[in-house]
């Protein structure tokens, strides 16, 4: 899958393609931007056009020895670091310095049988204090014929002196349709099941985000919207035992609480863009437009946006394994509170 089988990103793919053929690609690059919009695919097209033994025009051919291996993950010059769990309980992983030392030695060697060396760093965020200082002594002298990929959520968890050597590239969410694009041919691959009614839906409501919209739970978070609203029209410090019984019935069942806080997140997000910009304004759940529009009338601006930032700190209490019932509950207070 050359460069072009990257749907929806074609500013990044411009700029890594515009350096291959001018010869000028930086010896590090950081790919940041939401999860799941490409980052990775794009590393990887990268890494084999680099190495792409018929690479043509600033792209890889694909179907070469060298193609056919890096897609397969065995290509011995491409390496890829990835947080590690330390527990089967624990959300969020970690790179440790073990790992950038194991990767330092591999680096040291020149390349086996490609033209370069690439390492990509997947979630680089997630590097402790320790790995990020051993990185950063790689990066400022780096390895000769050796690339470095960094990608990352968010490039200010990353130390200022490893972002400042690298090329930064912004990856945008998908639009609904590169995200349709993307559900049709992974379910022409067999990778996925959907008829054009859901794919639509789910292309729709995915926030440009493949992981989410290929999400066996979508749908079924997509039906308690009506729940959700009730719940955000009703917050109210004389109604907490109301939300305290939720809270705790939520937490017991088997729902994703995360994916429910995102849905949370998007209802908040449409009803704040229409008290802002007017009954116009483009939201994601647009079938539910009149109950929104009702509920943004009657909501602050300010209150509305405390409540958003208030879910998305609920979002960070649950990936660092915090009990879902009391995030939820917390989460409560501050919506009655705003």
């Amino acid at each position: 899958m050359p460069f072009e089988g990257v749907l929806g990103q074609s500013r990044p793919r411009n700029i890594l393609k515009n350096a291959l053929l001018n010869n000028k690609v930086a010896h590090a690059y950081l790919f940041f931007g939401e999860t799941s919009v490409g980052r990775k695919p794009m590393a990887l097209e990268l890494a084999k056009t680099l190495n792409c033994t018929a690479s043509i025009q600033g792209d890889n051919c694909g179907i070469c020895l060298s193609c056919n291996k890096i897609d397969s993950g065995i290509h011995p010059d491409i390496y890829i670091l990835e947080p590690e769990t330390s527990t089967s309980s624990t959300r969020l992983g970690t790179i440790k310095i073990e790992a950038l030392r194991e990767l330092q030695k591999k680096l040291a060697y020149l390349p086996y049988e490609g033209k370069c060396k690439v390492a990509i760093i997947d979630s680089a965020e997630t590097m402790n204090s320790q790995a990020s200082n051993s990185f950063l002594k790689i990066l400022e002298e780096p390895p000769p014929n050796t690339l470095f990929i960094l990608i990352a959520s968010n490039p200010h968890q990353l130390l200022p002196t490893l972002v400042s050597r690298c090329q930064a590239i912004r990856f945008m969410p998908l639009s609904p349709s590169d995200t349709r694009r993307i559900l049709i041919r992974n379910r022409d691959k067999g990778e996925f099941e959907a008829n054009d009614d859901e794919i639509e839906i789910r292309a729709m409501r995915a926030g440009g985000r493949i992981d989410q919209a290929m999400d066996p739970s979508l749908l079924e978070i997509c039906e308690r919207r009506e729940e959700l609203i009730e719940l955000i029209a009703g917050a109210h410090l004389s109604r907490m035992d109301v939300f305290i019984r939720w809270s705790k019935s939520v937490a017991k069942q088997s729902v994703d609480v995360q994916a429910l806080l995102s849905e949370m997140a998007r209802l908040l997000r449409d009803i704040t863009l229409l008290r802002s910009c007017g009954r116009s304004a483009t939201i994601t759940n647009a079938d539910l437009r009149p109950q929104l529009i009702s509920l943004a009338e009657k909501k602050k601006l300010n209150s509305l946006v405390k409540m958003f930032k208030a879910t998305l700190v609920a979002q960070k209490d649950l990936d660092a394994n915090y009990n879902a019932q009391l995030s939820l509950e917390n989460l409560w207070i501050e919506f009655c509170a705003a």
